[in-house]
Parts: C-alpha cells; sequence; structure tokens
C-alpha cells in the first residue's frame, strides 16, 4: 500500500503504555471522531515488549502505573514485564483498539500545514498521512542506538573467543548465556539494580556491580513482608492508644464532658496518627490491604487515590528536606546489609533525587549483596583487556572513605566473561521523527512545553511523557486529557489549530527535573528532549511548586490542581493562541535556537565526563 494517503482526526505515534491510554480515551471520549496509532515494530507494548534483559519490572507502585480506566488484578506492588505486557493486552483486547493500530509504521517526519491546518506524516515505507492533531506517545529514548561509552579496548574485549560485551538495549536471552560466567554490569541506574539480582540467582559464577558514582536503592515490599513497615505500624497504634489514654483519663466539662484545650490539642495528633497509619498499612502491606479493599473499581479508584496523593505529598518533602531522606535511606541499606566496609559503595555524593532513586522489591539487591552473590566495585574505568577490566585506582577522596569504613582494598582489574553496559539511553523525541510548520524544521530542543503536553510553538501537538519521581502512567493519562479537551474546543470553536506563544522571558530548563548522566547528554544534542520554562530566579529543584505554565511539573498533587484551574479556562493566561479555519494566520515564532538555549540551561550540572557523544558502531 506504499504511497497511500490516509486521513484521521488525530494520530497516535507509538503503541506502548502511553499510546494504549491516548487510543482508549480517544475512543471513549471522541467515539464520532477518527483516530489512529502507529507503531513502528509488529507488537504492542514499546518498552516492555523491546526490553529482555533479565530481571526487568516496573520500579514503581502498579496502583499508580496502571491505567485508572482498568484495575490492575496483581497485588505485588512491581510486577515484571511479563506481567506488565499481559495487562497491557488485555487492555487492547478487552476495548478492541488493535484494530486502531497500524504496526510497521516507521515515522519518518511530520510538517503541518497552517493553510490546511493539518499534519502530513510520511513513513519509511513511504505511506502517507494525514491528521489534525498529531500525539507524541513513543517515549523519551531512542530505541535503536542506546548510550555507549568510548572505552579504550572494547573491541579488543570483544575480539577474544568466550568473551561477550552488550548492552541491556540489545539484550538476546537465548544469545547470552550467562549460567556459569563471570559476568559485570556497568552502571548504577535501575537497569543494573534490576539486572544484577536475577543474573546471581539465575546461575551466573559471580556478579560484579560495576559503578563509577554510587546511587541512592531504597526498598519497597511486594506483598507487605516488610517488617519494618510492620514495626511502624503497630508502633502508631500504641501512640494512639496512648493518646487516648490520656484523653479519657484527664478533666472534665466544656465541650462533650472534655476540656476543650486538651480536645483541641489531641485530636488533631490523633487524625495526623491515622492517616499516617493508613498509608504504611497500604504502602508496605499491598497484598493485604488490597485484599482488604476488594477489586472492584471503586475500591481500585481510592487505592489509586490514596497511594498517587501520599507517594507526591512525601515526594514533596522529599525534594525540601533531601539530606534528612536521603540519610534514612543509606541507613536502612547498610543495616540491611550488615557490612560497614561496604558504605562508600551506598554513599552517593549528591542529595536524594538530584538524580533517580532506584527503588527493588523485598531487599533483593541488598540481600543479594549482604549475601555475597553480588559484589559491588566503585570507581573508574581504565580499559578493558582481552580478559577483562583494567581498573584505575581511587582517588583521594575516595581512598579517604574506604580506610574511614575500613574497606578491602579496591581491585586493580575485574576478570570477565560476560560485560553487560547498562549504561542508559540516548535521549530522543519521537523516535527521530522530523517535525516542521509550513517546510521550516524545529531541532526538538528548540521546544519549550507548555502545561507539561504542548510545545512552543507547534500547533495541534501534544506530547505524552510521565512522571520522573512517580507513575509514568499518571502524567501521561492527565496530559491526554489535556489533548482531547483541547480538541473538543477546537471544535466548539470552529478553529483551525492552535499553539501555545512561545515566551523568551523564562529561562530554559532541563526537561526532566534530574541531574542524571543521560539527561546532562540529552540536552546536548538537538534532537534530545524540549525544554521547560522557570520563572527568573526560581530553583531548577524547585520547579515542582512553579505557578509557571511553561514549567513540567514533577508532582501529581501540584498539576492536579494546576490542571483544573488551566481547564476553567485555558485562554486566562493569554499563551495560546487560535486561528480560525476561514482565516488561518501564520505562525509567531519567538523561540530560543538550539545552541543559546543550550547556553542558558544554568541548572544543567554537564560535570560527568561521559557527556561526550559516545561511540556508536556498537551493536
Amino acid at each position: 500500500m506504499s504511497g497511500n494517503v490516509k486521513h484521521f482526526d488525530t494520530l497516535v505515534a507509538g503503541a506502548g503504555i502511553a499510546g494504549i491510554c491516548a487510543a482508549w480515551h480517544l475512543k471513549k471520549d471522541r467515539p464520532n471522531k477518527t483516530f489512529v496509532v502507529l507503531e513502528r515494530r509488529h507488537e504492542i507494548g514499546g518498552t516492555w515488549d523491546f526490553f529482555k534483559y533479565p530481571g526487568l519490572r516496573i520500579d514503581t507502585d502498579v496502583m499508580t502505573y496502571a491505567y485508572s480506566f482498568h484495575p490492575v488484578k496483581y497485588q505485588k506492588r512491581m510486577p515484571n514485564a511479563k506481567e506488565i505486557m499481559a495487562y497491557l493486552r488485555e487492555v487492547v483486547d478487552t476495548y478492541d483498539l488493535r484494530k486502531h493500530i497500524d504496526f510497521g509504521q516507521y515515522i519518518e517526519s511530520a510538517d503541518f500545514s497552517t493553510k490546511e491546518g493539518l499534519w502530513t506524516v510520511r513513513t519509511k515505507g513511504g505511506d502517507v498521512y494525514t491528521c489534525r492533531w498529531y500525539i507524541n506517545a513513543t517515549g523519551y529514548f531512542s530505541y535503536e542506538q542506546p548510550h555507549i561509552p568510548d572505552i579504550p579496548g572494547m573491541d579488543e574485549f570483544r575480539a577474544q573467543p568466550g568473551k561477550q560485551l552488550v548492552h541491556s538495549m540489545h539484550w538476546d536471552p537465548k544469545a547470552v548465556p550467562y549460567e556459569g560466567k563471570d559476568v559485570v554490569i556497568i552502571g548504577s541506574g535501575a537497569t543494573a539494580v534490576t539486572m544484577a539480582p536475577a543474573v546471581a540467582n539465575g546461575g551466573a559464577k559471580t556478579t560484579t556491580v560495576l559503578q563509577r558514582t554510587p546511587g541512592f536503592i531504597n526498598n519497597w515490599p511486594q506483598l507487605g513482608t516488610d517488617k519494618a513497615g510492620w514495626i511502624a505500624i503497630w508502633t502508631i497504634m500504641v501512640l494512639e492508644a496512648i493518646l487516648l489514654i490520656i484523653f479519657v483519663a484527664v478533666g472534665e466539662t466544656s465541650c462533650c464532658g472534655y476540656p476543650i484545650a486538651l480536645l483541641a490539642s489531641i485530636l488533631p495528633i490523633l487524625s495526623v496518627l491515622v492517616l499516617l497509619q493508613i498509608f504504611l498499612f497500604i504502602m508496605y502491606t499491598p497484598g493485604i490491604s488490597r485484599r482488604l479493599l476488594g477489586t472492584s473499581q471503586r475500591s481500585y479508584d481510592f487505592h489509586r487515590w490514596w497511594e498517587k496523593t501520599s507517594i507526591s505529598l512525601l515526594m514533596r518533602n522529599i525534594m525540601k528536606h533531601p539530606k534528612l531522606f536521603g540519610w534514612i535511606v543509606k541507613r536502612d541499606t547498610m543495616n540491611r546489609i550488615g557490612d560497614r566496609r561496604l558504605t562508600r559503595h551506598f554513599t552517593p555524593p549528591y542529595k536524594l533525587w538530584d538524580q533517580r532513586c532506584t527503588f527493588c522489591p523485598d531487599w533483593d539487591f541488598h540481600d543479594a549483596v549482604r549475601d555475597g552473590d553480588i559484589k559491588m566495585v566503585t570507581t573508574h574505568i581504565e580499559k578493558f583487556t582481552a580478559s577483562g577490566i583494567d581498573l584505575k585506582p581511587l582517588d583521594e577522596k575516595q581512598q579517604e572513605l574506604a580506610d574511614c569504613y575500613g574497606e578491602e582494598p579496591s581491585p586493580a582489574n575485574l576478570e570477565a566473561d560476560i560485560v553487560v553496559l547498562a549504561t542508559g539511553f540516548k535521549l530522543q523525541l519521537g523516535g527521530g521523527a522530523k517535525y516542521s510548520v509550513d517546510g521550516k524544521v524545529y531541532n526538538s530542543s528548540d521546544l519549550m512545553t507548555y502545561m507539561s503536553f504542548m510545545a512552543a510553538p507547534l500547533p495541534n501537538w501534544s506530547i505524552l511523557l510521565g512522571y520522573t519521581m512517580g507513575a509514568w502512567t499518571l502524567k501521561v493519562e492527565m496530559n491526554v486529557k489535556k489533548t482531547i479537551h483541547m480538541l473538543n474546543i477546537l471544535d466548539k470553536e470552529g478553529s483551525a489549530f492552535v499553539y501555545p506563544k512561545p515566551d523568551p522571558t523564562h529561562e530554559p530548563c532541563n526537561l526532566l527535573n534530574l541531574k542524571s548522566s543521560y539527561i546532562s547528554r540529552g540536552a546536548t544534542r538537538p534532537d534530545g528532549l524540549p525544554v521547560q520554562g522557570k520563572n527568573p530566579g526560581e530553583e531548577f529543584r524547585c520547579l515542582g511548586d512553579s505557578d509557571s505554565p511553561w514549567a513540567y511539573t514533577p508532582y501529581y498533587d501540584t498539576e492536579d490542581r494546576n490542571t483544573r484551574r488551566w481547564l476553567r479556562n485555558v485562554t486566562a493566561d493569554g499563551i495560546l493562541q487560535f486561528s480560525s479555519a476561514e482565516a488561518s494566520q501564520k505562525i509567531e515564532v519567538v523561540v530560543l535556537g538550539y545552541e543559546e538555549c543550550k547556553s542558558q540551561r544554568g541548572c544543567l550540572s554537564q560535570e560527568d565526563d561521559d557527556v561526550k557523544e559516545p561511540r556508536s558502531d556498537f551493536i
């Protein structure tokens, strides 16, 4: 069907968790309008079908990661990739969404015509689609080329018989048999923390995690087996009982037979303790709490509301007191591992959530380290050799810490049969598709997000990205609802298109409110992510409370409040520009160029020595 032109009211790029969410809402909320989902691969699921490395799972709560409209059946908090794929297939089949998906469609470019009020989307296969509104639901990284650091000796190691060097993105279970092998995993992020216990328990002879910089690793119980959670719950119950005894035992009359002063002082404390107890019960005993609450849509809605609200409030407090909460995470980690000599490997040099905190279920990573199944090495790599990896000696600060904790001498080299590069990905918008308006091409890093879902100055275009400090799907679903609201306004007003007028007074800043290496690298690429805008003088770390419509809000409660206010009057801020179908106008372009944008991202730390472009010949 090469060369065919198909027209739809709305086009969704990507059939992963975001694209499926958009498809469901479009079918339900705009039943008389047409839509199509273009997927470059031949299966739904995106990340969950693409990645194959051992132990792949979500590292957030499934109740908030799942869709609001389709209750998840899993009681454990962090199901694996196979279970997530089963859930997504169930959603697609239940609501008959597969017929709306065109598989094998690799989008190359999308151009918007202000004269026609339409996007023209071209694929590698030569097919052409036109649509009124374009929804980007492809995620935020490249599926073709991961980040491969350029380390000397990699080719020499790969050339040796029986040696394998593989990136986690390219892991093929059949091609990488690791049973009985010495495995080294390079990285300290979620991929390494997820993969290492699975490899260690899957029969590897030795499993070593080699990291340049330690990260925060927190624990979340899967089904309620966490002893600390139960202790906290029972401690609160004891405190509640003591307060009630004091309340009943003291004094007389005034209000219901008790002193008003006593009533006023104790009831707020009791209320806080009850709320904290409910929070801990749901957080630390998910299996039990879900069985008690039941599986109806109403109980599912309550459970989701409670978790997303409490987690959002917890994240807000963490960002206000990162040193305190960082100390708590580190203390819990070392208490579980029980070996003070390993402290340096779990002591990050940055504040909690400056980079993404990783989570593991039921202490699986910590227990594997404690039992000696996973060996931790924290230093820089000198080079690859024919037998493994040569390491640089510890610098003065690292050696001082090592001596302080009585750490064993750091190895000079690591023997390895398999080296896994869990070194992250290349940030990329839309799978590398080129976006243009009336023939003028925009680098994705030229764009600035508006209300977290549109991007100036692209018209009739929205992006579905999620939270980095919470469940991805929560933000995705909220942005889908904003998009449908805009489509309904265009229908009602008879407008051809709408776009946010760029505001150069707002300072460009990284979109994803973190200072991780992969975000630093993405900020140096013209095809990376759009920027967000912060008010002059605002701290990058505190953008979650920003009232700027250009801020990419990381907290659910803040975004929910801002969205409700915005939906009541979307034109109140004067940013959205509408054009009627009878007299379309040229888009007023006031946008920072890529180089200027890059130079003004003062909130971005680019101290990492791997920010430079990595090698691209690795397969």
